[in-house]
């Protein structure tokens, strides 16, 4: 693999990071062959975890893009022939289960479309480019634009939603979205408007073109957006539209009410600036605008027009300007053997980078920011920088974020502090003698203290323990949001960001509120509610089979849900025609419905055997091998679909997103406390199936309509984040040893602790190995076993369930 690697040279995309990994566009291989490269390397070792070739047709320049554990690229080369209609192609790839030479898990070629008229060959440099443009990911669709001047929306799974033909051209600029808002500026000096949800086009605006050698040529790069007052103002460059050859450059200034109506607030024209690429939107509490690069410049443009120069002694740039946390821009140089440079808004420069004479060359790619350090390719190399711009020396000094055990450190020191100022306030300020054995003694009374009745007793610790759980829930909820393999946010700047993505609607995120909204913020709550939902099955599976040894995947649900999902993931499976190939809700839905009928076999054959206790969960374990031996023979047979199978059994939050969250959130946290309702009802038949049904209890009909709710609601937990084993045993138990077999206390604080252990569950297996996501069911259980074995050890004898 590394000698593939060799054959390729020159980075002319932007490089992502994600999950301790650099992903690496190489865009043009040294024979000639025709063909591109993506490269997935350890952005501490430059180890290269797995490469994929493609072909192309030109310079690969477009970007991709990462989503969740998915990288989508896409090729610059279409379907043979230069007049075909067709465009593509675009590949899936799960950049965290691929290794060695990476396999798709979709491709689409041959994308259709209407031919424009517009000229293909000779002005822009792209004459042999028969693909799609760079991608832009937003709502959960994809957008790009195609060489035969189509605008394209799929869903995540390449799957089209729709497509709107214009009359130019595109060739690596992506479409800009904004609210509902698509703009898309073509090889035709038109700027489309079109709707992002319906593809319909909104408004069209001529913003350049003029005859060459009988042709009408321009082009229109990707606008900058600032929304204010209820108006959108549209920043835009342009040029002739030759490429590399053009001759004339300029920009302009409109002003769009969202529906119509353009006002030009200023004209396009050439105006000396050079070669202008894209316009980097910048607001502060006393300026809207955009700033740019052009002849050697920096400048500044209000939402009225009027520019100032900031500074004139900047280095040429072929990208834009990069917005650093809100108050700083950096670049990449174009020409080789000059500094990059960061600037502050005032444009005084405030740090310069120059890379070792032997990595120097042309630069067209735009910076990537990351921990402190950035990253880049040229024309040759990709230079990977620890330490920020400092003060333009090529060896700045490297900074390391901290590692998880020094932050784990730093916690405990701060706890020691804490412990220590408390005894010495209790010691020498409330004059207790002995501070720790005083609190002890309290809380013993207010737990066990003879002068309380046994009701008021049981609240008390319902109280103490539910506060316990809720606190754990609450903090480690925190520490979710916060904590992440690349990049760790202090919780006031997690809140900040959390709270302004929120004010935005979660729209035109910056990268660190994208971070904790659009990918944190969801998979917390998903954990949360997985916890609570499988936590409650639990308990209500012990209480009916009355065996505290049982979990929720007793009834065969986990066996039919993992067999189900299989099927999907492995063999293509698309429940009769009704979801697309390798839809996350088409895994979801078949493991849902796998799982419940797994769990209607065990109730029929239980029902059968007699009804008992012992009969369900006989009848579970015989559906259970059932069903476990179809996943055996179905991943035998599974091939290079195997890993992602593999990670669906084992359990992970990494496809959670906000369209997901409500479809687990609600179900599991409505039917979890709707149980509350029943708790008196659990003790009862905690009691014997004789002594409740003397009580005015139908057990028979009670059992079997509380296996019905418990297995429903570990179908829907399972169905979207996999199997995760462990929570429904240990919490239920863990609760019964503390408050004894009450289910009006074992309900709720079930609840409060399952919640809290998925989610600290779901941190260890993002952060343990970095750059990799261990499967949370395995997580689960290495927490969960030595807790619950020191409990059992300790408080076995007193367990009073």
């Amino acid at each position: 693999m590394g000698s593939d690697e060799a054959t390729y040279t020159g980075a002319y995309a932007q490089v992502l990071i994600a999950g301790g990994y650099a992903f690496i566009k190489y865009g043009l291989d040294n024979d000639r062959s025709g063909t591109a490269a993506l490269v997935c390397r350890d952005i501490a070792t430059g180890a290269v975890k797995w490469f994929f070739k493609y072909p192309r047709a030109y310079y690969e320049t477009s970007n991709f893009i990462i989503v969740g554990d998915h990288v989508i690229v896409q090729s610059s080369a279409g379907l043979e022939g230069e007049d075909t209609s067709s465009v593509g192609s675009i590949y899936k790839i799960n950049w965290r289960t691929s290794s060695g030479l990476a396999t798709p898990e979709k491709t689409l070629t041959g994308i259709p479309g209407t031919l424009t008229d517009y000229p293909a060959v000779g002005y822009d440099g792209y004459a042999g480019a028969s693909g799609v443009t760079s991608l832009v990911y937003d709502s959960g669709a994809i957008f790009t634009l195609g060489s035969n001047g189509m605008v394209y929306c799929f869903d995540f799974d390449l799957n089209p939603i729709w497509s709107y033909h214009t009359n130019g051209r595109a060739y690596y600029s992506a479409p800009v979205v904004y609210n509902n808002l698509l703009f898309a500026g073509m090889l035709d000096g038109h700027l489309y408007i079109l709707d992002k949800n319906l593809g319909t086009l909104k408004t069209d605006i001529e913003v350049y073109q003029a005859d060459y050698k009988g042709d009408i040529i321009g082009s229109v790069t990707m606008p900058s957006i600032v929304e204010s007052d209820g108006k959108y103002y549209i920043f835009c460059t342009f040029s002739d539209g030759r490429g590399m050859s053009a001759q004339l450059y300029g920009n302009a200034l409109y002003e769009y009410d969202g529906e119509s109506d353009v006002k030009t607030i200023v004209e396009p024209k050439d105006r000396g600036y050079g070669s202008l690429g894209r316009m980097t939107a910048v607001e502060t509490g006393d300026f809207k605008g955009v700033y740019f690069e052009g002849n050697k410049k920096l400048f500044r443009m209000n939402l009225n027009g009027n520019i100032s120069i900031l500074n004139k002694d900047v280095n040429t740039s072929h990208s834009y300007l990069v917005l650093i946390n809100g108050d700083k821009l950096a670049a990449t140089s174009y020409t080789k053997g000059t500094a990059l440079m960061e600037f502050d808004l005032e444009g005084n420069i405030i740090g310069k980078y120059l890379e070792d004479e032997k990595y120097q060359h042309y630069c067209m790619a735009g910076l990537t920011v990351f921990n402190g350090g950035f990253i880049y390719g040229n024309d040759s190399s990709v230079i990977s920088i620890k330490g920020g711009f400092g003060d333009g020396s090529p060896d700045p000094i490297p900074e390391q974020g901290l590692a998880p055990w020094q932050i784990l450190l730093i916690v405990l020191g701060a706890l020691a502090i804490i412990l220590t100022l408390a005894y010495v306030g209790m010691r020498y300020g409330l004059k207790w003698e002995h501070p720790w054995n005083h609190i002890v003694s309290s809380i013993n009374n207010f737990l066990f203290g003879e002068e309380y009745s046994h009701n008021t007793l049981s609240r008390h610790r319902l109280w103490l323990v539910m506060g316990i759980g809720l606190t754990l829930t609450l903090i480690a909820a925190i520490a979710s949001l916060c904590i992440g393999p690349t990049t760790t946010l202090g919780v006031g700047e997690m809140f900040q960001n959390l709270f302004s993505a929120v004010g935005k609607g979660g729209n035109n995120l910056t990268y660190n509120e994208l971070m904790v909204y659009s990918a944190r913020l969801p998979r917390t709550l998903v954990a949360i509610a997985v916890g609570v939902g499988l936590s409650v099955a639990g308990a209500m599976y012990q209480a009916i089979i009355r065996n505290p040894l049982v979990d929720p995947y007793i009834m065969g649900v986990s066996s039919g849900a993992g067999t189900a999902a299989i099927a999907v993931i492995s063999f293509d499976f698309t429940f009769f025609g009704l979801f697309p190939a390798h839809s996350i809700y088409l895994t979801a839905f078949t493991a849902a419905v796998g799982g419940i009928l797994a769990f209607m076999c065990t109730m029929l054959l239980a029902t059968k055997a007699g009804g008992t206790s012992i009969n369900y969960v006989l009848s579970g374990v015989i559906v259970g091998l059932v069903f476990s031996a179809a996943q055996t023979l179905m991943l035998t047979f599974a091939g290079n679909h195997v890993t992602g199978a593999l990670s669906w059994l084992y359990g992970s939050f990494s496809e959670i997103t906000w369209s997901k969250v409500w479809l687990v959130l609600i179900p599991s946290f409505a039917m979890s406390f709707a149980v509350l309702f029943w708790a008196k009802e659990f003790n009862l038949v905690l009691l014997g199936e004789d002594q409740a049904r003397q009580m005015g209890l139908n057990v028979k009909r009670f059992n079997r309509w509380m296996l019905i709710i418990a297995s429903v609601l570990t179908s829907i937990c399972v169905a979207f984040v996999g199997i995760i084993g462990f929570v429904g045993l240990v919490i239920p138990h863990l609760c019964r040893m503390m408050l004894g077999g009450d289910h009006r206390l074992v309900l709720p604080t079930s609840m409060a602790f399952g919640g809290f252990l998925m989610i600290v569950a779901d941190i260890a297996s993002r952060m343990l190995v970095p750059g990799f996501e261990l499967p949370v069911g395995a997580i689960t259980t290495i927490i969960g076993v030595p807790v619950f074995a020191y409990l059992l050890i300790k408080r076995g004898k007193m367990y009073d369930g």
